[in-house]
């Protein structure tokens, strides 16, 4: 697993090795138990677990990795390419 960013210290944008296609990051927000996905190609978000971030926060975690989706992409591309 690589941990490409934390934001507002709290929550984790990552990528899992070995993970399967489409591309995509998991968010997790462990402290209060949140997980879910973002694909990277539509910024379409898949809920993990049933407690969900806020909108206003997910909306901004989604803008968040829009801004960042380049360099998300790359990583994602070395990360699955070493396993």
């Amino acid at each position: 697993m690589g941990e490409l960013f934390r934001v507002n210290n709290r929550i984790r944008i990552l990528i899992y090795t070995n993970d399967h296609g489409p591309a995509h990051v998991h968010v997790i927000v462990r402290a209060e138990g949140i997980e879910f996905k973002v694909v990277l190609a539509d910024l379409s978000c898949e809920h993990i677990t049933e407690k969900q971030l806020s909108a206003r926060d997910e909306k901004m975690v989604v803008k968040f990795i829009e801004k960042n989706r380049s360099f998300i992409m790359e990583a994602w591309n070395e990360i699955q390419k070493g396993q």
